[in-house]
């Protein structure tokens, strides 16, 4: 833009020329003529038809463009990280709500079973106590999905994204006493 406003101002060269004549006519035998020159040259534009106010208007009007464009692109950033923020904060409630279910459940079919051998209920009611608790670890499962995915959406918008999160998220899906410390450890 400055660039383009500068064409308003004065322009000063430098200019520097050398040439050699040698002349074999009749008229002028053998004359040689060396003729150098250095100069400087002050050109001022008065008016240059509205060129250099519309290239100065319109590289403002790039630049206010692309601001905007920028603007726009940063608070769509931020809008997707304050979402993804809020899903990944109410998957970790979920995550805990259901596991507190799967514990409720596992109760009930203890409490189930005795009652059977107890005799004050029947098999059915065991196996709908069996199945409310495998329906529930179901649904822990697609929480703890939903979680993790959150979680990793949110270090990639925000831009912390590492292989040693992508290490602690294979490590969650192995088997043994490492699941419980990661899944800890990405809370």
């Amino acid at each position: 833009m400055e660039r383009n406003r500068a064409g308003h101002l004065p322009r000063l060269s430098l200019y520097a020329s050398s040439s050699k004549t040698h002349s074999a006519s009749e008229s002028t035998y053998e004359q040689k003529y060396d003729t150098d020159s250095v100069g400087l040259r002050l050109s001022l534009p008065l008016f240059e038809g509205g060129r250099v106010s519309a290239a100065t208007r319109q590289a403002g009007d790039k630049y206010a463009q692309a601001q905007a464009e920028l603007d726009a692109q940063v608070a769509s950033v931020i809008n997707d990280l304050h979402s993804q923020f809020d899903l990944t904060a109410s998957s970790l409630a979920k995550v805990r709500a259901y596991e507190m279910a799967v514990a409720a459940a596992r109760e009930q079919v203890t409490a189930t079973r005795r009652s059977v051998a107890g005799g004050e209920r029947v098999n059915r009611d065991v196996l709908d106590a069996e199945q409310q608790f495998y329906g529930a670890r179901r649904d822990l499962a697609e929480a703890r999905y939903a979680y993790l995915n959150a979680w990793l959406r949110l270090r990639q918008l925000a831009g912390v994204l590492e292989d040693r999160d992508l290490a602690v998220l294979a490590a969650y899906f192995g088997a043994g006493e490492g699941r419980a410390q990661v899944a800890a450890a990405i809370r």
